[in-house]
Order: structure tokens, then sequence, then C-alpha cells
């Protein structure tokens, strides 16, 4: 999979309304941007907008066959639903699995993953630089 196939890729990607995926390279990655509104599951009546920033390196995109880079795109969409998932599960008043509970993740009680999701953005600035980069090529 070359970078170019996988801007032309990003570029058309559609998953749920509100829910969005940018990349911008580094020097020696991809870094991604999938953005999600959804509903505030502590707040019912309010809605926020989550982020997931994983990075990928460039040498394994290079590897990669076109279905691996789409699977990796939608696994890290399904990552943002588990996250919301263990944020509305509710047992009672409790939220046994809540991924926002240090004692949960400690205890390795919920799966965790390569990749953390952030309320707000990481880097915001370089993200603007290289998108806006990005966007002039």
């Amino acid at each position: 999979m070359t970078l170019e196939d996988a801007f032309r890729i990003i570029e058309r990607v559609r998953y749920r309304p509100g829910w969005t995926v940018e990349a911008a390279q580094g020097p020696s990655w991809l870094q991604f941007f999938f953005r999600a509104d959804v509903m505030d599951a502590y707040s019912i009546t309010q809605r926020t907008s989550i982020q997931l920033c994983p990075r990928l390196e460039l040498r394994t995109l290079e590897r990669w066959a076109r279905a691996e880079f789409l699977q990796y795109l939608l696994e890290q969409f399904l990552e943002i639903e588990r996250h919301e998932a263990r944020e509305f599960f509710m047992v009672g008043n409790e939220r046994p699995f809540d991924p926002h509970r240090s004692d949960i993740r400690r205890a390795g009680r919920v799966n965790s993953t390569r990749s953390a999701v952030a309320q707000k953005p990481v880097s915001a600035d370089w993200y603007h630089d290289a998108t806006q980069q990005h966007r002039a090529e």
C-alpha cells in the first residue's frame, strides 16, 4: 500500500454521521485523527466530540495490502465504539467497565489497546500544520 493510495482511501471513508477520519504524514509515520460526535454518557442531554489519534509506521503501511489497511481503519472506529459501550454499560448506578476508571484499567479487567481515546486533540498545532500541508499538495 502506498502513501498516496492510503490518502485516497482516507478521503473516501464514511462511517456514522458525525464520525470522521483524517491523516497527516509525520517523518516516519501516518498520524490519524478519528473523530466522533457522540452522546455524552455522563450527561445524556449533551453531545460531546471524542478523538482517537493512533500512529501507523510507514514501513507497516508499505507491507499491507488494501484489505489490511481497510481493516485497520475499521478497527479504529470499533475502538471508539467499544470505549463508548464501556461508558454507557451500567448495572444500577454503577459503570463497572468505565474506561475512565483507573482501578479498572490497572486491574486489567477491560482489554487495553495500543491507542487511547482522548477528549482533546493530540498535538493540535502539529495536526493543523500537517493537514494544511497535505491539502496544499
